[in-house]
């Protein structure tokens, strides 16, 4: 099967296709699937585009095809990024928003044949952040983000077999240097190493271009780069050993196996590396390289930098004593909506207070722990919990 991996097209539909129409004549085949990353670019009403797709070129062709009705000359599946028009995409399940042109929901998977192969394919959309990750269910202005919960849904289908996995984002540790000749790389789900401008902070989300360099106030180039810090990626890898991992987001081509799983960075359209031609063959085996847009890079400008990854986090133990500490706490009794207004003001300065309220109101205590509770902060949660120290709380007492 010959498939086309490709990077953020941000609405310049026609121009992709036609580069990849290009390559299809350079190697005399036509091409089964696309498989795109995200930020391609779901805008039906051109009039709520987001400031990030107004500088990377307005709305580009996606209203003029949902107008039509019109969907791309070839088969392509997609995962939403983080500048795609939610409202639209909200609630949709797998399935075709136009003709020839399929939408993968965060934490789904599905399958793909042709010419007599089957592929299976999965994908988590959106890019990090911190506090939407642990997040139980998203509000609609945060769907731009991914949560915890959809890559469990992703690793609990490792029964059925995924070929490819699909994020927008690049899995944390994913590092790529910065230079005059490489402008710009988002802001989320990174954090800057090294040095940059040496003026003044510059603010706002995903600013690209020259100021973005690392060049001083005298124009001199000096060196910085960025790293992924997008949890929990890696660790979806490592659990469901797809034979192939792409990802978008961050405009630059990337490279790195992750637990012997070859995951590769696309480039943002038309920039080299924005487009992989893969034949996919039907034994197994890896994806084998045909043609990549603007031709291979060079290695050494794909570093393979591995990343220490940290466990999902286990709830149960935790439950367990929160569960039985409220039981213990409560002895039977309900709270009055007065009680449970003293409890909730007694906690405000615990960072806990979401957990604790969970368990002695009867909710679902599972996503308040995985919204207060780090993975690296477990064990010592758990050890001071086992011991005994739970917060004073008077007004149960004086019940």
């Amino acid at each position: 099967m010959l498939v086309c991996a490709a990077g953020d097209c941000h609405g310049q539909l026609e121009l992709m296709y036609a580069m990849i129409a290009q390559m299809e004549a350079q190697v005399g085949r036509q091409v089964d699937l696309v498989l795109q990353v995200g930020d391609l670019g779901v805008w039906p009403d051109p009039a709520r585009v987001d400031q990030a797709t107004r500088r990377h070129g307005d709305a580009g062709d996606y209203p003029a095809w949902h107008a039509a009705g019109q969907g791309p000359p070839i088969p392509t599946l997609f995962i939403a990024g983080n500048h795609e028009d939610f409202h639209a995409l909200h609630g949709q399940p797998v399935g075709a928003l136009l003709p020839n042109l399929t939408f993968l929901p965060w934490g789904r998977s599905t399958v793909f044949e042709a010419r007599g192969q089957r592929l299976g394919i999965g994908g988590v959309g959106g890019c990090y952040s911190e506090k939407s990750y642990r997040m139980a269910a998203l509000p609609l202005a945060r769907r731009k983000h991914y949560t915890h919960h959809e890559l469990q849904a992703l690793v609990q289908k490792r029964d059925a077999h995924l070929d490819v996995l699909m994020f927008h984002d690049a899995p944390a540790g994913t590092l790529e240097r910065l230079s005059a000749e490489r402008p710009g790389i988002e802001r989320h789900g990174a954090e800057r190493t090294g040095t940059e401008r040496t003026g003044p902070e510059r603010t706002g989300p995903e600013r690209t271009g020259p100021e973005r360099t690392g060049a001083d106030r005298t124009g001199a180039e000096r060196p910085w780069r960025r790293e992924s810090t997008a949890e929990g990626l890696a660790e979806v890898i490592a659990a469901l050993r797809p034979r192939l991992c792409l990802s978008g987001h961050w405009h630059v081509r990337t490279e790195r196996r992750i637990a012997g799983v070859r995951t590769v960075g696309l480039a943002i359209v038309p920039a080299p590396g924005c487009l992989i031609l893969m034949d996919i063959p039907d034994d197994g085996g890896e994806p084998v390289d045909l043609l990549e847009w603007g031709g291979k890079p060079d290695g050494r400008a794909l570093p393979q930098h591995a990343a220490p990854m940290t466990p999902p986090l286990d709830l149960e133990p935790l439950k367990a004593l929160l569960t039985a500490w409220a039981e213990r706490t409560l002895a039977g009794r309900a709270l009055d909506r007065d009680t449970r207004k003293k409890i909730y003001d007694a906690l405000a300065d615990d960072p806990l207070r979401p957990a604790y309220m969970s368990a002695l109101t009867g909710s679902q205590a599972d996503a308040a722990l995985e919204r207060c509770v780090a993975p690296e902060a477990a064990k010592a949660l758990h050890d001071r919990w086992a011991a005994g120290l739970w917060p004073s709380l008077p007004a149960l007492r004086a019940r």
